[in-house]
Formats: structure tokens, C-alpha cells, sequence
């Protein structure tokens, strides 16, 4: 699949080249077809502008919402392993069971960080917040792909990772 047409690229650029453009406007030019075109190309610019911004808007405001949604679960998992860091204390690390569970809450804690930190970049940049979570859940944490990571994503994700 080609993303751009070159023979048509050509074509226009062809078209473009041929066409000589004086910057100053006489009145002799002005035609009321002119004006009509002029108006059209001025107010299709607009809603197309409205709708850029609203969406980025509505993009930031959702990755905002998820970055307070983040934190809470930040919150939660450092209260879950500190009750779980006291329960194998309380035991002298002696039960596997709690020793697992430990380290399970502390792998709970970095996903969080990463995802708080890719979060906090997509705020400004959406492409690289997910870059950041995206190389992280790769590289390192390759099971939080499968518990962390939404459904939409998934299937992107399970073609880099033969089954």
C-alpha cells in the first residue's frame, strides 16, 4: 500500500509550476467568483481549526482524568505493600506465599510510576506518552502487556511477541 502517489504528486506540482501568480490583486481580477472562492477556502478554514482544537482538548482532558485515576492507583499500592511489607516482617519473610505477594505489589508499583510518567508526557504529547509506556511494557515488563495494557492495544502489541 502506498501511502503517497507519486505520479499525481508530479502532476500537481506540474500544474503549479505552470501557473504564474502575481501577489497584488487589481480590481480588473476581482470577479465575484473570485470573491465566492476566496469566502469558501476562508470559512471551510475554520471549523476544521474548531474541531483540531476540541479534540486535543478532549484528549488532554481524558489523559488528565486517567493521570488523577493514576494516582489513586499509586496511592492504593503503596498502602497494599506497606500492610504486605509489615505481614512479612511480622513473619521473618518465613511464608512463600506473602514473599510472592510482596513482590507482586512492588512490580504494581513501578507499572503505576510508568504509567503516571507516560501519562504526565502525553499531556503535552500524546504520541509520547504512549511511546514512553509502549517501550517500557516491551522492553522490561513484557506480562504487564497482558494485564496492563488496553484490548485496542493488544493486538499491536502481539505482533512484536511471537506465541
Amino acid at each position: 500500500m502506498t501511502i503517497i502517489d507519486i505520479e499525481e504528486f508530479r502532476e500537481k506540482e506540474g500544474k503549479f509550476k505552470n501557473q504564474s501568480r502575481d501577489p497584488y490583486v487589481t480590481p480588473q481580477d476581482i470577479s465575484s467568483e473570485y470573491i465566492r472562492d476566496q469566502l469558501r477556502s476562508f470559512s471551510m478554514k475554520k471549523p476544521v481549526e474548531k474541531k483540531r482544537f476540541l479534540a486535543s482538548l478532549a484528549t488532554r482532558l481524558l489523559f488528565l482524568l486517567l493521570l488523577a485515576v493514576d494516582a489513586l492507583w499509586f496511592v492504593y499500592s503503596v498502602v497494599l505493600f506497606s500492610v504486605k511489607l509489615a505481614l512479612n516482617i511480622g513473619t521473618f519473610f518465613s511464608l512463600p506465599l506473602f514473599r510472592g505477594s510482596l513482590s507482586y505489589s512492588w512490580l504494581s508499583i513501578k507499572r503505576s510510576l510508568i504509567g503516571f510518567i507516560s501519562l504526565f508526557l502525553a499531556l503535552f504529547s500524546p504520541a509520547l506518552g504512549f511511546m514512553f509506556a509502549c517501550l517500557y511494557f516491551l522492553m522490561y515488563d513484557k506480562n504487564g502487556v497482558e494485564e496492563i495494557v488496553p484490548k485496542s492495544l493488544k493486538d499491536q502489541f502481539k505482533d512484536f511477541f511471537p506465541s
